[in-house]
């Protein structure tokens, strides 16, 4: 069955197709990304590769293909997750062929929640650099 969910995230356009492939390649690993509705998939593929959805620009994009339970079985899962500008968020859309609906809102819940809080920890532990004349102000070099 063709399916399409989408979910809103607080991130930056131009980070969210890496910061999600961080979260499909993290699902390996022992911890958080490991558990919820994304621990009932084997991943068998995670690739960025270009996408061509959108008219106006080109971007970037995951090519997503998994399957239940055992590497050996057919994809349960074929298709994209892209990324759109929403104002000062972003939109994750994954659209593919499946063949049970069943977790795929909260994987893409997960998916969504690691942008979001891989962005925000990137935000906060970045200084900002004020653009200024250092030989007027030196003791303003970073926020």
């Amino acid at each position: 069955m063709k399916i399409r969910e989408s979910q809103i995230a607080s991130c930056a356009f131009s980070a969210a197709i890496e910061l999600a492939k961080e979260y499909f390649e993290r699902r390996d690993e022992p911890g958080p990304a490991s558990r919820g509705a994304s621990s009932a998939f084997r991943r068998r593929s995670c690739l960025v590769v270009a996408d061509h959805t959108d008219r106006a620009r080109s971007h970037a994009a995951l090519r997503l293909e998994w399957s239940e339970h055992h590497a050996l079985t057919p994809p349960t899962f074929v298709g994209f997750l892209t990324a759109r500008p929403a104002s000062r968020h972003v939109e994750l859309i994954l659209e593919g062929e499946l063949e049970d609906a069943g977790a795929l809102r909260e994987l893409l819940g997960e998916v969504a929640r690691h942008v979001e809080r891989e962005w925000d920890r990137f935000v906060h532990e970045t200084p900002s650099i004020e653009i200024i004349n250092a030989r007027t102000r030196p003791e303003v070099a970073l926020v």
